[in-house]
């Protein structure tokens, strides 16, 4: 395994955040795809680590997150757009 490189489970527990959070921000393509062993496994970096927290604070304080669209698959991969969601701000008034 790479240095610096972690499991899926070894980055959620990092992150703060399930494996099944993580695969789910992968989905929606808020976290590039990752590495895998030649077992299959998922590799996760530092930088990748932070940007789910980063998810995770930003989720936390109301924001959704989503992808912009019409942008390139790349672009929609590595810049995300976090915007205020509205259903939260209702439901606080």
């Amino acid at each position: 395994m790479p240095p610096n490189s972690f499991t899926i489970g070894e980055a959620a527990a990092r992150a703060g955040v399930s494996a099944d959070t993580v695969r789910y921000y992968e989905r929606r393509g808020v976290l590039p795809r990752p590495q895998r062993t030649a077992a299959g496994y998922r590799l996760y970096s530092n930088d990748v680590v932070d940007r789910i927290r980063l998810v995770k604070n930003a989720v936390g304080f109301g924001f959704a997150v989503t992808i912009p669209t019409g942008s390139s698959s790349s672009a929609r991969t590595f810049t995300p757009t976090v915007r205020r969601s509205r259903e939260r701000r209702s439901a606080r008034e």
